[in-house]
């Protein structure tokens, strides 16, 4: 029952409350910096063979923000040209007891720029050019960036607070979004080599895929998730693997349909060709069929437990009554039972 409330999106219960352990950080107030270094490739391969070790790293170690040598969060975010090109950056943090301050912009929310930058990004044609600046101008290989913990933390605050203007002013403040969980388990045949593999493949081919279709993503990123405890719905599930990441900003609505399309073709590949799974909480656009097969045995589990626990559906949830029909109907259970 607590796995599947967990891993539940609210259908069989919330958690009411919550005991966190604490880690010690480094200094005192404004001393807690986080420590950011940025690395950049020319390639999706090039890209693999620092960021799969790096995840092999962070994998095997425990946590500890106290030891500057242990890495706190490592991401990538990928460059994905109209024209063919591709480029990658690759960010690796740590905490560090300093006063000094070197900000990024991604990591200043507040930044009055952030919200023209943000509604600039929704159109496709400056944002191909804004991607190309960051890039080769705004970042150089090995930067150091020393940022608050506030805004290293809630750095999406600013795409958030570009929205809640935007659609204030009257404009529609669009998007579509997937995450898709490209497995990687190091304990399988070929293990962290597989891994770095399969994750070169599946960027290079969603590359030339979106190309095809005249889809270049506002946002694309990448990163580690480790296993995960065995939350019913969760997306790594006994599986660890790369998150990556999929944002078209836009309002036009022809741009969100063939994305959403794309999506759902891409789902539909990243099962039959890694048995990977589409990430729930954010947008979803897959065949309940493809959700079905990927969350398998899981789903059948937990909507067995909804019907349990909650035979008269007074906890009602839309996006998984739609997803999984066939599941809920039977409950997991036969026709006998």
């Amino acid at each position: 029952m607590f796995c599947a409330t967990i891993g539940g999106l609210g259908y069989l219960g919330a958690v009411v409350s919550i005991t966190y352990r604490l880690l010690p950080a480094p200094g005192k107030g404004d001393e807690i910096a986080v420590r950011t270094i940025v690395r950049k490739y020319d390639t999706f391969r090039d890209l693999a063979a620092d960021l799969v070790p790096t995840a092999r790293r962070t994998y095997l170690e425990d946590s500890d923000p106290s030891d500057p040598e242990k890495l706190d969060a490592i991401w990538s975010a990928l460059d994905t040209r109209g024209d063919g090109t591709k480029s990658a950056l690759f960010f690796t943090s740590t905490f560090a007891a300093t006063r000094t301050r070197r900000r990024m912009a991604l990591h200043r929310p507040k930044l009055l720029l952030r919200v023209l930058v943000e509604w600039l990004m929704r159109i496709p044609f400056i944002s191909k050019l804004m991607w190309r600046f960051y890039v080769r101008f705004l970042f150089k290989d090995g930067d150091e960036y020393l940022d608050d913990i506030e805004g290293f933390s809630f750095f999406m605050d600013g795409n958030a607070r570009a929205k809640q203007i935007g659609k204030k002013l009257g404009f529609k403040m669009q998007n579509a979004q997937q995450t898709f969980i490209v497995p990687s388990d190091p304990g399988a045949e070929g293990g962290w080599d597989r891994a770095a593999d399969d994750l070169v493949e599946w960027l290079d081919f969603t590359h030339e895929y979106l190309l095809e279709r005249d889809l270049t993503p506002t946002l694309n990123d990448a990163l580690f998730v480790p296993r995960d405890r065995p939350f019913l719905l969760s997306a790594s599930n006994n599986q660890p693997g790369f998150a990556v990441s999929y944002a078209f900003e836009t309002s036009n609505q022809d741009r969100l349909e063939r994305a959403k399309q794309a999506f759902d073709e891409l789902a539909d590949l990243l099962w039959e060709k890694f048995h990977g799974r589409v990430y729930l909480v954010k947008n979803v656009f897959a065949k309940p069929q493809t959700l079905a097969a990927m969350y398998g045995d899981h789903a059948v589990e937990f909507f067995r437990l909804k019907r349990e626990l909650d035979p008269q559906l007074l906890l009602r949830d839309e996006f998984l009554e739609r997803t999984f029909p066939d599941l809920l109907d039977s409950g997991g259970l036969d026709d006998e039972d």
